[in-house]
């Protein structure tokens, strides 16, 4: 992004990394959102503060907060009360230590795949679902291979129009 953007305008630019610092913009620096000016890092939130769940979230609430910041807008605590995405990532309770993540809004294994990384330290029962027609191999793969790999999934709940394609 850096080099494409190096000849375009003298607009301000603002950088968001999970790698390493930028200049200004945001980062995600271990489990702690930041907004980072030249010299000066402000802690927003960290990810366990963010009521969603989710590498990809985290990232989406760090690109939201120096935007926002750029335009005189304070994401400090509206960072703290994002909700899910209903059927995305969505905790719907827990039993006897077993996290209940309904995720039938993902729709596709890949999206499985991704939902058992994030949850890979917890105990779950993943409620997964949705459509998606003809789904391909490689779709079912990386689902099969993230189940063989993370062993924090206690019960996959298949349903919806894809259901008997990820059961079979």
């Amino acid at each position: 992004s850096k080099e494409i953007l190096a000849g375009v305008g003298a607009a301000k630019r603002l950088w968001v990394s999970e790698n390493e610092r930028p200049e200004r913009g945001g980062w995600l620096h271990g489990a702690t959102l930041s907004l980072v000016e030249p010299h000066a890092e402000h802690k927003l939130v960290t990810t366990q503060e963010l009521q969603i769940f989710g590498q990809h979230n985290s990232m989406n609430a760090l690109l939201a907060a120096p935007a926002a910041h750029a335009a005189n807008v304070s994401l400090y605590a509206a960072l703290e009360d994002i909700q899910p995405v209903p059927h995305r990532l969505q905790p719907v309770g827990t039993w006897h230590g077993i996290l209940f993540i309904e995720d039938s809004g993902g729709g596709n294994p890949v999206n499985v795949a991704a939902t058992i990384h994030t949850f890979s330290t917890h105990n779950l029962v993943l409620l997964v679902g949705g459509y998606r027609p003809q789904l391909t191999a490689e779709e079912i793969a990386d689902m099969l291979h993230a189940l063989q790999e993370k062993n924090g999934v206690h019960t996959l709940i298949l349903f919806g129009q894809v259901r008997h394609e990820l059961a079979a």
